[in-house]
């Protein structure tokens, strides 16, 4: 979506809007087409001007399914955030000399992105994580600092349109406030050598405010001192806040080619609609996910106790109820270095959705393998583009232990 198309969407978020209580118990997708009383702004008349000729809320938006748009961004703000990878850090293969399973990571792996390694038959993987983040952009306008222009709509009678201040606008500021708390469980479970299954259930809080207001524009040729709406600033607000269970994540990855220039494996991803959509909470839609993971490991690169190991992902999520609304081809590109102790973590990685919006982000993190196979993640995800409803700092902790 292109900046000035942008624009309206948030007036529309601003201005087709509610009323000015407190908004306990309203869902979140209803505080912004909820400012105002949701069809507009009727503004005040000057004394002496028959309000019969005033009965509508006649400063709104052109397009009021402009509301859908902006509701929508939110909604998807979570799908567009990847969840820790399902690997983990630890992997293990089993070794017929000491007739067990030994732990074969030279890396501690990647936190976001995949490798093709497993976790081997019989281990599990379990982790807690805690992701933390402000929306703060939309397409590239600062959310606190968005402002649009309202139009006069129509009065009766009809001819009175003929008179300049029917040209009269208003200038709203909308200023957005939305902040996202996840904790995210999970477990993986290697069924064989070679197949990993895997399950995530977020955790999610999602707070939220809206401010509002807005002052006349005198149409130009019109007379301040007779134009007849009120020339008072008005504002208004709504607020709210939900927590639940988000959308159910569960994944089985397959491990075909492996000890050549690189492994390869395949996975499959659903992701189901358990969150709630209205609060912020999910999708409401239900995805798959099919992609391929390369990687390959560099060992004791110099000589040195360091590896490093580069991978690949690639693949298509599609939205199994509505192809047109979060259907997008998925990559990473990225790369772990360090030992078995201590790794730093990067990557790049994006959605390109069928209509061409690009969402690209970068993440840098470390890990920390601080007993056995207990290990302790920090992560920052940041922008490297500003298409659609964005974060400008994701943090992530987490820990994660292997049996």
């Amino acid at each position: 979506m292109k900046l000035d198309q942008g624009l309206p969407v948030l007036f529309a978020a601003g201005c087709v809007l509610g009323a000015s209580q407190t908004t306990y118990g309203t869902d979140l997708d209803q505080l912004i087409p909820g400012l105002y009383g949701g069809n507009g702004i009727l503004l005040p008349l000057v004394p002496g001007v028959p309000t019969s000729i005033f009965h509508v809320a006649h400063f709104q938006t052109s397009s009021v399914s402009a509301l859908d748009q902006l509701n929508s961004q939110f909604t998807t703000g979570l799908p567009q955030f990847p969840f820790n990878s399902s690997a983990g850090s630890s992997t293990f293969v089993y070794d017929a000399d000491l007739g067990a399973y030994v732990n074969s990571s030279a890396t501690l792996g990647p936190i976001f992105a995949e490798r093709a390694a497993t976790v081997g038959r019989g281990k599990f993987t379990v982790s807690v994580s805690g992701t933390f983040f402000n929306y703060d952009t939309f397409n590239g306008q600062n959310l606190s600092d968005i402002h649009v222009i309202a139009d006069h709509g129509p009065v009766k009678p009809t001819f009175l349109e003929t008179n300049a201040w029917f040209n009269d606008k208003l200038d709203i500021g909308v200023n957005t406030k939305a902040s996202v708390n996840i904790v995210s469980p999970s477990l993986t479970y290697g069924v064989t050598d070679k197949l990993d299954v895997s399950a995530l259930l977020p955790i999610v809080n999602v707070n939220m405010k809206v401010n509002s207001s807005y002052h006349l524009i005198v149409a130009p040729g019109q007379d301040p001192a007779t134009d007849p709406h009120s020339a008072v600033p008005g504002s208004d607000s709504k607020s709210g806040d939900a927590t639940g269970i988000g959308d159910l994540l569960v994944e089985a990855k397959y491990r075909f080619l492996e000890n050549g220039p690189v492994d390869l494996a395949g996975a499959l991803q659903g992701q189901f609609a358990t969150g709630d959509q209205h609060n912020f909470l999910g999708t409401g839609e239900n995805l798959l996910k099919p992609f391929v993971i390369a990687s390959h490991t560099f060992p004791r690169i110099f000589d040195s106790p360091i590896s490093i190991e580069p991978h690949v992902n690639w693949g298509y999520t599609l939205d199994v109820s509505h192809f047109d609304s979060l259907s997008a081809m998925n990559y990473a590109v990225g790369f772990d270095v360090g030992t078995p102790r201590l790794a730093l973590a990067w990557d790049i990685f994006g959605l390109r959705y069928h209509d061409g919006v690009n969402h690209i982000d970068t993440s840098i993190g470390a890990r920390w393998n601080f007993w056995r196979t207990f290990v302790l993640s920090g992560n920052f995800i940041l922008p490297l583009n500003d298409a659609g409803l964005r974060s400008d700092l994701i943090t992530t902790l987490s820990i994660e232990a292997t049996f």
